[in-house]
């Protein structure tokens, strides 16, 4: 996992920004990961859209680097989700900053 090197403190990249709208996924398939908008492919005509959700979220989203988890041993072949649950500070898509974990919750796509 992405340690800071305190107990209990982990390394987090914010993918979405508190109040965003555009769902935005860091892209493992390409050279250094780039952050790009998330995109759907219409099964029937093979034409891309973007993504967005609803209803933008309450807090900023993103993921722990280094933590991939295969299908083969039933993950979800992503790194594991972040949910920064801070009020006073909107970060950026891109930040990167220290976090204390709070807890976990198991949850399925």
């Amino acid at each position: 996992m992405a340690f800071s090197g305190e107990e209990n403190h982990i390394t987090g990249v914010i993918e979405i920004t508190r109040g965003t709208t555009a769902k935005l996924e860091m892209c493992k398939f390409m050279p250094n990961n780039p952050i790009q908008q998330d995109v759907n492919t219409n099964k029937d005509t093979g034409l891309k859209q973007l993504r967005n959700y609803g209803k933008p979220p309450k807090f900023n989203y993103g993921y722990i680097p280094r933590t991939w988890c295969s299908s083969q041993i039933a993950g979800d072949d992503d790194a594991i989700d972040l949910v920064d649950l801070s009020q006073k500070q909107l970060k950026k898509t891109l930040s990167v900053s220290d976090y204390l974990v709070l807890g976990i919750l198991g949850l399925v796509d």
